[in-house]
């Protein structure tokens, strides 16, 4: 399975024979089921992301993976910013000085907050503050979650 990688240019196959040209830095992200995961690019095909909840209602710590792990089968999109808060060396030596850490909180330090604190020193999820704003939105989410998450465990 391919993944790709939306930049400036056009789309970017990075099944692994071609290279990527986002920036290490880059804040990466990816659909998932009614929401989207956030990392930062850490360049030669790495990521470095907090695991949270992907593998389950376990949560899992900051970490280092192959970018193809972190698309997990989706298209993976770079968000740019109008005004980063730090220089890429800055962004990579923030992001890797948390590498372990195992303190997700889904409100209130998730893989976007991760990011925002990279990328501009403040922890901050844009999702999460949608969310607050149009709570029967997120509570139907939720179940919809909720849904695929017992419907993935009965396979």
């Amino acid at each position: 399975m391919n993944t790709f990688l939306h930049t400036a240019s056009p789309w970017v196959d990075l099944n692994g024979s071609s290279l990527v040209d986002a920036a290490p830095g880059s804040h990466l992200i990816t659909s998932r089921n009614g929401y989207t995961h956030h990392g930062i690019y850490l360049g030669e095909g790495k990521v470095i992301h907090y695991a949270g909840m992907c593998g389950g209602f376990q949560t899992g710590p900051i970490e280092i993976i192959s970018l193809s792990r972190f698309a997990n089968g989706r298209q993976v999109s770079v968000r740019s910013h109008a005004k980063a808060g730090f220089a890429a060396a800055q962004v990579l030596e923030r992001a890797l000085s948390r590498v372990g850490e195992a303190r997700y909180r889904l409100l209130t330090n998730n893989c976007e907050h991760f990011c925002y604190w990279c990328l501009f020193g403040k922890s901050q999820s844009p999702q999460v503050r949608e969310g607050l704003r149009h709570p029967l939105k997120a509570l139907k989410l939720l179940m919809q979650v909720r849904f695929w998450w017992n419907c993935a465990g009965a396979v």
